[in-house]
């Protein structure tokens, strides 16, 4: 079920990004994920680690969303 939503949610950011990011899956100058798939890939990892644990989803999406960010700014 968390697979499911943080999935969704890399979807929704995605698309809350650019309309470009809906067909492109990694930016072919720079083979890079887009902002969001980074995101929703730290998320699943942080729910692995609990065993997908319910009650998390959220937590670990801002969790993810704000290490993604302080790595984007080095």
């Amino acid at each position: 079920m968390v697979k499911e939503k943080v999935k969704a949610k890399a979807k929704a950011a995605a698309t809350a990004e650019s309309p470009a990011a809906k067909t492109v899956t990694e930016d072919s100058r720079t083979n890079t994920k887009p902002h969001g798939e980074k995101i929703a890939e730290a998320a699943y990892y942080k729910a692995q680690k609990r065993n997908f644990a319910p009650g998390f989803d959220l937590q670990d999406w801002l969790e993810a969303e704000h290490e993604i960010g302080e790595h984007a700014g080095r």
